[in-house]
């Protein structure tokens, strides 16, 4: 029986990042950034502490895949957090939930007749979702505000895996910059009496 590209990768095992370097090879694979937001200012909050918390579960079940992604949304979340948000502030507390960070990757219906086989078509879409939710008590009262970002990317077929690989983790760091647009937004908004300028 032959194998499907699909199939391999769905059995293939989770793949990590190797240590904390900024760059990352996978074996045999496409070399894995840390995706960071350090080059970006801090959002100092008045408050004392921040926490994060992730309640989001990763699904093993298909077309979910970002538990075999190189590098998941999860991950870039709590990257956010801890490069983009600081306590600048000597009482209260900052609760960051990571409540969802998923990925599909959905197979799209292709053209199986002569035509078809003649012309590269596009295999499966990767559908992917950041939700985060900020909440903030201090002294001047309560406060909170939720972001949300959505990306979607088709891939074509006679992908090897590497360059699957390389599109997913693209992919990734994409909706990671979605998500960092969509929180500053939505802080300027919704939190701006519990930013420190």
């Amino acid at each position: 029986m032959k194998l499907s590209r699909r199939h391999l990768l769905a059995t293939a095992p989770a793949l990590f990042l190797l240590g904390c370097d900024s760059m990352a090879i996978l074996p045999d694979g496409p070399r894995v950034p840390e995706i960071s937001f350090r080059h970006l200012p801090a959002i100092k909050f008045a408050v004392a502490t921040i926490e994060v918390e992730q309640t989001f579960v990763p699904s093993a079940q298909p077309p979910h895949i970002e538990q075999q992604l190189p590098v998941t949304p999860a991950q870039v979340a709590r990257n956010w957090s801890r490069d983009r948000l600081q306590a600048a502030g000597t009482e209260g507390i900052a609760r960051v939930n990571i409540i969802d960070a998923s990925v599909r990757d959905v197979a799209l219906k292709t053209d199986t007749s002569v035509t078809g086989l003649l012309k590269t078509q596009q295999e499966s879409r990767l559908e992917g979702r950041v939700e985060i939710r900020i909440d903030i008590t201090n002294p001047k009262g309560t406060g909170f505000t939720t972001a949300i970002a959505t990306r979607s990317q088709t891939l074509p077929e006679g992908l090897t895996l590497d360059q699957r690989e390389q599109m997913q983790i693209d992919f990734v760091e994409a909706l990671g910059q979605d998500m960092n647009r969509r929180l500053e937004t939505e802080i300027r908004f919704n939190l701006t009496s519990f930013v420190i300028p």
